[in-house]
């Protein structure tokens, strides 16, 4: 299916949403895996829904991920 097409029927991210946080969500592609990324958004778009700003909620969680990610490969 795809992350952008994820993020949009899950999370009702708007194209300018997405476009805002293309390098974000460039750098979690390449660096997570594309398919691997679709499954964690999948994953937290339960509670990202439930979430105040779920779209921010999505966002931070993703960034959160790649440091968590970057910080075992340091180690």
């Amino acid at each position: 299916v795809g992350i952008y097409a994820v993020l949009m029927e899950k999370l009702n991210f708007t194209r300018e949403e997405i476009n805002r946080n293309r390098d974000l969500i460039y750098k979690a592609q390449t660096s997570l895996g594309a398919d691997y990324l679709e499954d964690f958004i999948r994953l937290i778009a339960p509670k990202a829904s439930r979430a105040d700003n779920p779209r921010g909620y999505t966002i931070n969680a993703i960034r959160k991920h790649m440091n968590e990610m970057q910080n075992l490969e340091d180690e």
